[in-house]
Protein backbone atom coordinates (compact mmCIF):
# COMPACT_ATOMS: atom_id res chain seq x y z
CA UNK A 1 0.00 0.00 0.00
CA UNK A 2 3.06 2.24 0.60
CA UNK A 3 4.60 1.69 -2.62
CA UNK A 4 1.24 2.48 -4.28
CA UNK A 5 1.18 5.52 -2.48
CA UNK A 6 4.62 6.51 -2.92
CA UNK A 7 4.41 5.43 -6.84
CA UNK A 8 1.21 7.66 -6.97
CA UNK A 9 2.30 11.19 -5.26
CA UNK A 10 5.71 10.07 -8.08
CA UNK A 11 3.21 10.69 -10.67
CA UNK A 12 0.69 13.22 -9.28
CA UNK A 13 2.96 15.63 -7.02
CA UNK A 14 2.54 18.63 -9.06
CA UNK A 15 -1.20 18.16 -8.73
CA UNK A 16 -0.62 18.55 -5.04
CA UNK A 17 2.01 21.39 -5.41
CA UNK A 18 -0.61 23.53 -7.36
CA UNK A 19 -3.57 22.77 -5.49
CA UNK A 20 -1.50 23.77 -2.69
CA UNK A 21 0.16 26.42 -4.14
CA UNK A 22 -3.67 27.89 -5.05
CA UNK A 23 -4.64 26.85 -1.08
CA UNK A 24 -1.92 29.05 0.76
CA UNK A 25 -4.42 31.96 0.19
CA UNK A 26 -6.63 30.70 2.49
CA UNK A 27 -4.46 30.57 5.14
CA UNK A 28 -3.90 33.93 4.71
CA UNK A 29 -7.50 34.61 4.72
CA UNK A 30 -7.84 32.42 7.71
CA UNK A 31 -5.40 34.83 9.89
CA UNK A 32 -7.25 37.85 8.53
CA UNK A 33 -10.39 36.41 10.28
CA UNK A 34 -8.88 34.98 13.36
CA UNK A 35 -7.06 37.87 13.87
CA UNK A 36 -10.21 39.78 15.62
CA UNK A 37 -9.81 37.25 18.73
CA UNK A 38 -6.60 38.17 20.31
CA UNK A 39 -6.59 41.89 18.29
CA UNK A 40 -10.02 42.90 20.07
CA UNK A 41 -8.71 42.69 23.48
CA UNK A 42 -5.53 44.60 22.24
CA UNK A 43 -7.43 47.55 21.38
CA UNK A 44 -9.02 48.33 25.11
CA UNK A 45 -5.71 47.86 26.24
CA UNK A 46 -2.65 50.54 26.49
CA UNK A 47 -0.73 49.49 23.26
CA UNK A 48 -3.91 50.24 20.87
CA UNK A 49 -3.07 51.97 18.12
CA UNK A 50 -6.47 53.36 17.98
CA UNK A 51 -6.77 56.85 20.26
CA UNK A 52 -9.65 55.53 22.57
CA UNK A 53 -11.30 52.23 23.32
CA UNK A 54 -14.01 51.04 20.66
CA UNK A 55 -17.58 50.53 21.90
CA UNK A 56 -19.27 47.14 21.97
CA UNK A 57 -21.33 48.24 19.01
CA UNK A 58 -17.81 49.99 17.11
CA UNK A 59 -16.23 46.37 17.77
CA UNK A 60 -19.39 44.13 16.37
CA UNK A 61 -18.18 46.41 12.95
CA UNK A 62 -14.99 45.32 13.06
CA UNK A 63 -15.92 41.38 12.95
CA UNK A 64 -18.78 41.75 10.72
CA UNK A 65 -17.34 44.43 7.88
CA UNK A 66 -15.36 41.12 6.69
CA UNK A 67 -18.44 38.66 6.18
CA UNK A 68 -20.51 42.16 4.60
CA UNK A 69 -17.29 43.01 2.20
CA UNK A 70 -17.13 38.67 0.96
CA UNK A 71 -19.91 39.86 -1.28
CA UNK A 72 -17.86 41.90 -3.59
CA UNK A 73 -15.36 38.79 -4.28
CA UNK A 74 -18.39 36.97 -6.06
CA UNK A 75 -19.32 40.14 -7.86
CA UNK A 76 -15.90 40.52 -9.13
CA UNK A 77 -15.03 37.35 -9.98
CA UNK A 78 -17.85 35.09 -11.55
CA UNK A 79 -18.17 38.08 -14.50
CA UNK A 80 -14.17 37.73 -15.27
CA UNK A 81 -13.44 33.98 -14.71
CA UNK A 82 -14.59 33.76 -18.17
CA UNK A 83 -12.39 36.43 -19.61
CA UNK A 84 -9.38 36.15 -17.83
CA UNK A 85 -8.80 32.48 -16.39
CA UNK A 86 -9.15 31.19 -12.90
CA UNK A 87 -5.26 31.11 -12.15
CA UNK A 88 -5.51 35.38 -12.65
CA UNK A 89 -8.23 35.76 -10.76
CA UNK A 90 -6.63 33.68 -8.11
CA UNK A 91 -3.57 36.03 -8.51
CA UNK A 92 -5.64 39.19 -8.50
CA UNK A 93 -7.10 38.40 -5.26
CA UNK A 94 -3.47 39.50 -3.96
CA UNK A 95 -4.43 43.11 -4.51
CA UNK A 96 -7.45 43.57 -2.03
CA UNK A 97 -5.46 40.39 0.46
CA UNK A 98 -2.43 42.88 0.60
CA UNK A 99 -3.90 45.91 1.15
CA UNK A 100 -6.06 44.78 3.89
CA UNK A 101 -2.79 44.15 5.78
CA UNK A 102 -1.34 47.06 4.79
CA UNK A 103 -4.41 49.28 6.19
CA UNK A 104 -4.40 47.53 9.32
CA UNK A 105 -1.09 47.89 9.97
CA UNK A 106 -0.95 51.76 9.51
CA UNK A 107 -4.21 51.99 11.20
CA UNK A 108 -5.04 54.94 13.60
CA UNK A 109 -8.39 55.19 13.72
CA UNK A 110 -11.41 53.00 12.96
CA UNK A 111 -12.37 54.12 9.95
CA UNK A 112 -9.10 52.67 8.37
CA UNK A 113 -9.33 48.94 10.60
CA UNK A 114 -13.02 49.19 8.59
CA UNK A 115 -11.54 48.98 5.39
CA UNK A 116 -9.31 47.14 6.08
CA UNK A 117 -11.80 44.48 7.41
CA UNK A 118 -13.71 45.37 3.91
CA UNK A 119 -11.09 44.24 1.61
CA UNK A 120 -10.06 41.15 3.55
CA UNK A 121 -13.58 40.09 3.06
CA UNK A 122 -13.10 41.14 -0.69
CA UNK A 123 -10.28 38.52 -0.60
CA UNK A 124 -11.65 36.43 1.27
CA UNK A 125 -14.89 36.35 -0.87
CA UNK A 126 -12.47 36.05 -3.90
CA UNK A 127 -10.61 32.79 -3.26
CA UNK A 128 -13.63 30.89 -1.94
CA UNK A 129 -15.36 31.45 -5.38
CA UNK A 130 -12.30 30.82 -7.66
CA UNK A 131 -9.82 28.10 -5.55
CA UNK A 132 -12.07 25.16 -5.72
CA UNK A 133 -13.12 25.57 -8.43
CA UNK A 134 -9.56 25.45 -9.59
CA UNK A 135 -8.48 22.77 -7.88
CA UNK A 136 -11.84 21.17 -9.34
CA UNK A 137 -10.15 21.93 -12.60
CA UNK A 138 -6.70 20.58 -12.32
CA UNK A 139 -7.52 17.27 -10.16
CA UNK A 140 -8.59 13.78 -11.38
CA UNK A 141 -11.49 12.16 -10.28
CA UNK A 142 -9.95 9.73 -8.10
CA UNK A 143 -7.63 12.81 -5.45
CA UNK A 144 -10.39 15.44 -5.89
CA UNK A 145 -11.69 15.08 -2.69
CA UNK A 146 -8.21 14.86 -0.96
CA UNK A 147 -7.05 18.29 -2.95
CA UNK A 148 -9.87 20.07 -2.28
CA UNK A 149 -9.46 19.54 1.60
CA UNK A 150 -6.41 21.28 1.48
CA UNK A 151 -8.23 24.59 1.04
CA UNK A 152 -10.67 24.16 4.01
CA UNK A 153 -7.33 22.67 6.10
CA UNK A 154 -5.34 25.50 5.08
CA UNK A 155 -8.35 28.20 6.47
CA UNK A 156 -7.86 26.06 9.78
CA UNK A 157 -4.31 26.52 9.70
CA UNK A 158 -4.55 30.47 9.43
CA UNK A 159 -7.25 30.42 12.10
CA UNK A 160 -4.31 28.35 14.52
CA UNK A 161 -1.95 31.16 13.64
CA UNK A 162 -3.57 34.05 14.49
CA UNK A 163 -5.02 32.31 17.65
CA UNK A 164 -1.07 31.25 18.47
CA UNK A 165 0.40 34.44 17.65
CA UNK A 166 -1.76 37.18 18.81
CA UNK A 167 -1.24 36.63 22.44
CA UNK A 168 2.45 36.43 22.88
CA UNK A 169 2.85 39.70 20.83
CA UNK A 170 0.96 43.59 20.22
CA UNK A 171 -1.62 44.50 17.59
CA UNK A 172 1.69 44.96 15.20
CA UNK A 173 3.55 41.82 15.66
CA UNK A 174 -0.01 39.99 14.85
CA UNK A 175 -0.81 42.29 11.68
CA UNK A 176 3.04 41.97 10.76
CA UNK A 177 2.89 38.85 10.62
CA UNK A 178 0.05 37.82 8.64
CA UNK A 179 1.01 40.41 6.52
CA UNK A 180 4.91 39.06 5.52
CA UNK A 181 2.81 35.45 5.14
CA UNK A 182 0.57 37.20 2.88
CA UNK A 183 3.11 38.20 0.75
CA UNK A 184 4.38 34.55 -0.04
CA UNK A 185 1.02 34.52 -1.94
CA UNK A 186 2.24 36.83 -4.49
CA UNK A 187 5.19 34.59 -5.99
CA UNK A 188 2.95 31.34 -4.87
CA UNK A 189 0.01 32.13 -7.55
CA UNK A 190 2.94 32.84 -10.13
CA UNK A 191 3.91 29.07 -10.14
CA UNK A 192 0.34 28.17 -10.63
CA UNK A 193 -0.93 26.86 -14.00
CA UNK A 194 -3.63 27.86 -15.68
CA UNK A 195 -6.59 25.08 -15.55
CA UNK A 196 -7.04 22.91 -18.53
CA UNK A 197 -10.91 23.25 -18.71
CA UNK A 198 -10.65 27.09 -19.10
CA UNK A 199 -7.35 26.61 -21.77
CA UNK A 200 -9.70 24.17 -24.07
CA UNK A 201 -12.94 26.78 -22.96
CA UNK A 202 -10.97 29.58 -25.33
CA UNK A 203 -10.02 26.91 -27.85
CA UNK A 204 -5.55 26.42 -26.50
CA UNK A 205 -6.13 23.37 -26.77
CA UNK A 206 -2.35 22.15 -27.33
CA UNK A 207 -1.45 24.35 -24.01
CA UNK A 208 -3.94 21.97 -21.97
CA UNK A 209 -2.47 19.10 -23.49
CA UNK A 210 0.95 20.12 -22.18
CA UNK A 211 -0.72 21.49 -18.72
CA UNK A 212 -2.18 18.03 -18.31
CA UNK A 213 0.85 15.83 -19.36
CA UNK A 214 2.82 17.70 -16.79
CA UNK A 215 -0.14 17.66 -13.86
CA UNK A 216 -0.57 14.52 -14.95
CA UNK A 217 2.95 13.01 -14.68
CA UNK A 218 2.26 11.01 -18.21
CA UNK A 219 3.27 11.44 -21.95
CA UNK A 220 1.11 13.12 -24.43
CA UNK A 221 -0.61 9.74 -26.09
CA UNK A 222 -2.30 9.15 -22.14
CA UNK A 223 -4.06 12.44 -21.71
CA UNK A 224 -5.55 12.16 -25.26
CA UNK A 225 -8.91 10.84 -23.81
CA UNK A 226 -9.34 13.29 -20.94
CA UNK A 227 -8.73 16.29 -23.53
CA UNK A 228 -11.14 14.73 -25.57
CA UNK A 229 -13.47 14.62 -22.59
CA UNK A 230 -13.20 18.61 -21.55
CA UNK A 231 -14.04 19.53 -25.21
CA UNK A 232 -17.27 17.13 -25.30
CA UNK A 233 -17.91 18.74 -21.64
CA UNK A 234 -17.86 22.75 -23.46
CA UNK A 235 -18.74 21.73 -26.67
CA UNK A 236 -22.24 20.53 -24.73
CA UNK A 237 -22.12 23.00 -21.81
CA UNK A 238 -21.63 26.53 -23.47
CA UNK A 239 -23.17 26.09 -26.80
CA UNK A 240 -25.17 29.48 -25.43
CA UNK A 241 -24.06 32.08 -23.27
CA UNK A 242 -24.45 30.82 -19.34
CA UNK A 243 -27.70 33.03 -17.78
CA UNK A 244 -28.43 34.12 -14.38
CA UNK A 245 -31.85 32.17 -15.11
CA UNK A 246 -30.37 29.05 -15.83
CA UNK A 247 -30.11 28.63 -11.88
CA UNK A 248 -34.01 27.55 -11.86
CA UNK A 249 -34.35 26.33 -15.65
CA UNK A 250 -35.20 23.02 -14.37
CA UNK A 251 -36.25 21.05 -11.56
CA UNK A 252 -32.63 19.74 -10.78
CA UNK A 253 -30.72 23.26 -11.08
CA UNK A 254 -33.88 24.48 -8.66
CA UNK A 255 -33.23 21.64 -6.07
CA UNK A 256 -29.31 21.81 -6.67
CA UNK A 257 -29.60 25.68 -5.61
CA UNK A 258 -32.12 24.86 -2.31
CA UNK A 259 -29.96 22.93 -0.97
CA UNK A 260 -26.81 25.04 -1.45
CA UNK A 261 -28.56 28.09 0.05
CA UNK A 262 -29.94 26.17 2.83
CA UNK A 263 -26.87 24.73 3.97
CA UNK A 264 -25.00 27.78 3.69
CA UNK A 265 -27.85 29.65 5.58
CA UNK A 266 -27.49 26.76 8.35
CA UNK A 267 -23.68 27.10 8.24
CA UNK A 268 -24.10 31.06 9.32
CA UNK A 269 -27.11 30.76 10.95
CA UNK A 270 -24.83 28.65 13.38
CA UNK A 271 -23.40 31.31 14.51
CA UNK A 272 -19.83 29.58 13.72
CA UNK A 273 -18.55 33.44 12.52
CA UNK A 274 -19.33 34.77 15.80
CA UNK A 275 -17.17 31.96 17.56
CA UNK A 276 -14.32 31.93 15.09
CA UNK A 277 -13.85 35.54 15.10
CA UNK A 278 -14.69 36.06 19.43
CA UNK A 279 -13.02 33.09 20.35
CA UNK A 280 -10.69 34.52 22.95
CA UNK A 281 -13.15 37.29 24.32
CA UNK A 282 -16.05 34.23 24.55
CA UNK A 283 -13.65 31.71 26.53
CA UNK A 284 -12.43 34.53 28.95
CA UNK A 285 -16.53 35.38 29.84
CA UNK A 286 -17.68 31.52 29.85
CA UNK A 287 -14.42 31.24 32.83
CA UNK A 288 -12.30 28.25 32.83
CA UNK A 289 -9.21 26.82 34.81
CA UNK A 290 -7.54 27.48 31.26
CA UNK A 291 -6.53 31.17 30.53
CA UNK A 292 -8.83 32.62 27.34
CA UNK A 293 -5.57 32.42 24.77
CA UNK A 294 -4.48 29.11 26.34
CA UNK A 295 -8.32 27.86 25.13
CA UNK A 296 -8.16 29.42 21.82
CA UNK A 297 -4.76 27.94 20.95
CA UNK A 298 -6.60 24.45 21.65
CA UNK A 299 -9.98 25.29 19.68
CA UNK A 300 -7.81 26.56 17.00
CA UNK A 301 -5.27 23.11 17.29
CA UNK A 302 -8.77 20.82 17.07
CA UNK A 303 -10.55 22.36 13.97
CA UNK A 304 -7.04 21.54 12.22
CA UNK A 305 -6.83 17.95 13.30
Amino acid sequence: MFEKLKGELKLKWRQYLAASLASYGSLCTGMSMGWTSPVLPALRGPHSPLPQPPTSQQESWVGSLLVLGGLLGPLITVPLSRHVGRRYIIMGSNIPLLLGWLLALVATNLETLYAARVMWGCATGMMFAMVPIYIGEIAEDQNRGALSALFLLFINVGFLLAYAIGPFSDYWGLTGAGGVLSLFYIPFTCFIPETPFFLVLKGKTEEASKILQKLRGTPEDSVKEELEALKTMVAREFKEEPRISDLWATRGNVKALGICVFLAMLLQLSGIDVLLFYMEELLGKVGTNITASDGTIIMGVVQVC
